[in-house]
């Protein structure tokens, strides 16, 4: 039993009406688990539940688990701070900043830092100048997360498909000069970076079914670097 958890309030968000609310479920209920594991006492609560703010135990630790709108773009975090509730992850700024991936673009151009460059696309524009523009092309939406709404586009015809599929979120779309390579991830923790882990999925890309439904991804950690391409990626 971890002494830091014992007999520790925690409330752990989960669910909400996002489109990754079955993906946040499955998330909460595996950290409910584990933190019940360490000691702590536990609260789960469902967002999507009318009023489930007032089920707030008094003194209590939010953890936050909701993906998505609401959950990861300023809005819960907002609310939590209005409360005078404490919480894990990133404050109400940092998280309407970066659950919108094109103003974090702007962010990243702004500090010199390298990132594929990219448009905004809604039924007004000229595909065939965005295609010459950026090539082939990633096509998400600009504030959804998990890979929903997100597609591959190499001409006009597929960009529209690609497009309209992303727009039935109903938030921006954006089209993203593709980036053929490894993937890799970096988790940070307390500000430090961890060791990158390698990426490689069974499909042609990292999608929703790949991180989620198709059990085939495989992850390697400590991934295939040298000291120098791991110092790079940290």
């Amino acid at each position: 039993m971890n002494a830091d958890l014992q007999n520790m309030n925690v409330t752990v968000l989960m669910g909400g009406d996002s489109a990754e609310r079955e993906i946040s479920l499955k998330s909460g209920t595996a950290v409910a688990d584990a933190l019940e594991s360490a000691g702590a006492r536990v609260t789960r609560l469902d967002t999507a539940a009318k009023g489930w703010h007032r089920d707030l135990p008094v003194e209590t630790f939010v953890f936050n688990l909701l993906h998505g709108v609401g959950g990861e773009d300023g809005q819960i975090q907002g609310l939590l701070e209005s409360l005078g509730v404490h919480y894990s992850g990133s404050g109400v700024l940092g998280s309407a900043l970066c659950m919108d991936k094109a103003k974090t673009k702007l962010v990243w151009q702004s500090l010199g830092l390298p990132t594929p460059d990219f448009q905004i696309i809604d039924n007004h524009s000229d595909l065939a100048a965005v295609i010459d523009r950026l090539g082939s092309v990633f096509v998400k939406p600009v504030s959804e997360g998990s890979s929903v709404g997100m597609s591959k586009a190499t001409d006009v015809s597929s960009l529209e498909r690609a497009w309209v599929k992303a727009a039935e979120s109903g938030v921006a779309v954006m089209a993203e000069t593709l980036v053929d390579g490894d993937e890799f991830t970096v988790a940070i923790l307390r500000g430090l970076p961890l060791l990158p882990i390698k990426i490689t999925p069974a499909s042609e890309f990292y999608d929703f079914d790949a991180k989620y439904v198709t059990g085939t991804t495989q992850f390697e950690c400590p991934a295939p670097l040298n000291e120098e391409e791991t110092a790079v990626l940290q």
